[in-house]
């Protein structure tokens, strides 16, 4: 529990705080000396941390010179037991000031906006109702005289209840501070250094979780745009089936990054937005000459069907791939995958004189029944009267792959995943193409990706076995992340998306715009869970959301899609992810989440949705890892990076995934940026590919009972 006293800055600083904690000690002795001598934690003022739910609140309302003189049935000393306002409160803003409700008629209490503080506290039976939380002095106070004044009251109060540490105090300032450090370089490198987590973790949770992300976003004089171009970095944590795990971090030492650390600036390669100060022309020719070289989305391991190894490769939206290890993090070399059986692939690098091997998927899949994995290719075509070419790719390393099936386009489209059934692959083609001339003159594919909103979408559906090809119209969507798909007959199959009306939602997620809270909280940035229904034999698609409720619960806004590998390609019911602003108001209230897809509860949602938060506590991408002995889909654990925006620190929590509460945590040694996607695997991870598809966390079966 934390206790904290709440003083305004009308009060003498250090006397009034002594007198308020002595007026406490006096009218409540027993129960202050008993918790206070238990808990060593501090007092101070506080705004946004009323979610923890083992945390007691000590409010005193600034006009008062004594918290207890005005006690009375109607307004008692302000004890509050946060459990009690935890199950229906709702946050609204108001003139700038939010306020905190949770009795059912929405009573606002003491809403002030001309005072620092103005929280009051009644009761019922002893339970309190209604508290309206702290406003930050707008322009006309001083802010920094403000905290002076908290912090040297909480810490006289705390010194006079026996209280040795006082609290941060959490400002909006604080809180946005803390959300851009996701978005904030952190250049620290490691490998190996231990974290203890707060509980003994299960003693099948053993081997590696890395993920790969942004690790720094400005290099000498240039700064990126986007934040898609972030220097690639990957952070893994091993575990030992103990309390203990080993963390490390390291760039990737692509050949972007090395000539970038060499010449002390961003060097020239093709990225997704520009830089500034802008690339010059000769530059850009030299972007587009070297072509994507920063492998900061994906990381994931492939069996090589020759040599019987794993093989790690961080990768992206494009053909190419860095080989790493999982050991230490190390950069091994570059790859350009060989092409076998394609009528036009010519030459690795380059796909021939006529075609630019290009676009490629960031989320390969398991191929269902072998030990390949499937992608897809898109090559640009060169010469006016060739049509640019679709592959689906058969992967038997990260080196060697065969074409399934080939077919010509008009445009090439832009996609980052897709789906495989039991027997088929899908690919989602939204009418959003790369303008290749645009490419040619500007050397920036974001600026060249056309959105026609007046296109239909369309589906490629391949049988992999014979490499037919069905193509079928259907509404127009756009997505980044499929979810799952599986077949409900020969000519019947489900697929599930985290969708998006357009690809504007990538437009916003510039720096500079992530970085300031009034342009972030503008756009809509809430994805929608839908589920198509494919007839192979009518042609025919039916979109529609999997939530049918005219407002959409949490849940189902969801991104970055994960569910329990072992139902790839399989009917499923559980699938877990990311909400940002998960208040419908502020990007960064940021939420964990499990939506149940197979079973509705009355009102129409799905009866297993879950939903985890903390306030300025900002979640990636969770991984699930299956218990061994499962007694259900969703029986395991879900492996969380967070970041503590007003500690300014980073740490893995572990939530059970059936329940989504906290099972345990551990800090980490330095700040984890924000970062894309995970996996989890071994260097050795035979023994887990015998069991699952896809090669899941390394995970130790417990001895029989």
């Amino acid at each position: 529990m934390a206790v904290r006293a709440l003083h305004g800055i009308r009060w003498s600083v250090g006397p009034m705080a002594v007198c308020v904690g002595l007026l406490f000690l006096l009218s409540h002795p027993p129960h202050c000396l008993s918790l206070c001598q238990r808990q060593k934690t501090g007092l101070a003022y506080t705004d946004s941390r009323l979610s923890l739910s083992d945390e007691i609140l000590m409010f005193a309302d600034e006009n008062q010179s004594d918290i207890t003189s005005q006690a009375s049935e109607s307004s008692p000393p302000c004890w509050v037991n946060y459990e009690t306002l935890s199950e229906d409160r709702e946050d609204r803003e108001e003139n700038g000031v939010t306020a905190l409700y949770t009795d059912k008629q929405s009573r606002r209490l003491n809403l002030n906006r001309d005072n620092l503080m103005g929280t009051k506290c009644y009761s019922k039976k002893n339970h309190v109702r209604s508290v309206v939380r702290l406003a930050w002095p707008d322009s006309k106070e001083n802010p920094q005289l403000f905290t002076n004044k908290v912090e040297t009251a909480a810490a006289a109060a705390a010194a006079v209840v026996g209280i040795t540490q006082a609290d941060q105090i959490v400002t909006p300032q604080v809180q946005e501070e803390g959300y851009n450090l996701l978005f904030t370089s952190n250049p620290a490198e490691m490998v190996d250094v231990p974290i203890t987590f707060g509980k003994l973790l299960p003693s099948w949770l053993n081997g590696t979780l890395v993920r790969n992300g942004l690790g720094k976003f400005e290099n000498g004089p240039r700064k990126f745009i986007h934040a898609f171009d972030g220097f690639a970095k990957l952070a893994s944590w091993r575990f030992t089936g103990s309390q203990t795990a080993f963390f490390s971090t390291k760039f990737i030492r692509s050949d972007f990054y090395k000539d970038s650390t060499r010449y002390r600036t961003i060097a020239p390669y093709l990225l997704f937005q520009n830089v500034t100060p802008p690339f010059s022309l000769f530059e850009k020719l030299q972007c587009l000459i070297r072509g994507i070289d920063n492998m900061n989305v994906n990381i994931y391991a492939f069996k090589n069907v020759e040599t019987k190894n794993i093989e790690f490769a961080a990768l992206s939206d494009f053909w190419i791939s860095y080989k790493v290890s999982v050991l230490d993090l190390s950069t091994e070399y570059r790859v350009v995958p060989k092409l076998e059986h394609s009528q036009k692939s010519g030459l690795p690098e380059l796909g021939g004189i006529a075609f630019l091997n290009l676009l490629s998927s960031a989320h390969p899949l398991p191929e269902p029944g072998t030990e390949n994995h499937l992608t897809f290719l898109s090559s640009v075509a060169f010469i006016p009267w060739e049509d640019h070419l679709i592959k689906l790719v058969r992967m038997k390393s990260i080196q060697h792959r065969q074409v399934i099936a080939q077919w010509s386009v008009a445009r090439i489209p832009y996609m980052h995943s897709f789906s495989v059934t039991g027997s088929k692959a899908i690919l989602l083609a939204s009418p959003f193409f790369v303008n290749v001339a645009c490419m040619l003159s500007q050397g920036e594919p974001f600026a060249c990706l056309d959105w026609h909103p007046e296109l239909p979408t369309t589906l490629y559906v391949v049988d992999l076995t014979t490499g037919n090809l069905v193509t079928i119209s259907m509404d127009t969507v756009f997505t980044m992340h499929h979810v799952n798909a599986y077949d409900l007959s020969d000519t019947k199959i489900v697929m599930d998306i985290s969708s998006y009306p357009s690809p504007h939602v990538i437009a916003h997620l510039q720096l500079h715009v992530l970085k300031d809270p009034v342009a972030r909280n503008s756009f809509d940035i809430h994805a929608k869970l839908q589920r198509i229904i494919i007839d192979l034999r009518g042609r025919e698609a039916h979109l529609s959301p999997i939530d049918q409720r005219p407002v959409p619960g949490i849940a189902s806004l969801l991104d970055m899609p994960v569910i329990n590998e072992a139902f790839r390609s399989r009917r499923y019911c559980f699938v877990y992810g990311i909400v940002v602003k998960a208040d419908n108001v502020n990007a960064s209230k940021m939420a964990v989440v499990k939506k149940d897809v197979c079973h509705n509860d009355k009102d129409g949602g799905g009866a297993g949705d879950r939903i985890w938060k903390r306030p300025n506590i900002y979640p990636t991408e969770p991984w699930f890892v299956a218990n061994p002995r499962a007694a259900g889909e969703d029986d395991g654990l879900l492996l969380i990076p967070v970041l503590d925006g007003v500690k300014q620190t980073s740490s893995l929590v572990v939530l059970d995934a059936k329940t989504m509460t906290a099972v345990s945590s551990a800090n980490l040694p330095t700040v984890v940026p924000f970062s894309l996607h995970e996996f989890g695997g071994t260097e050795d991870s035979e023994p887990a590919l015998r069991s699952a598809r896809i090669l899941p966390l390394q995970v130790r079966a417990p001895p029989p009972a």
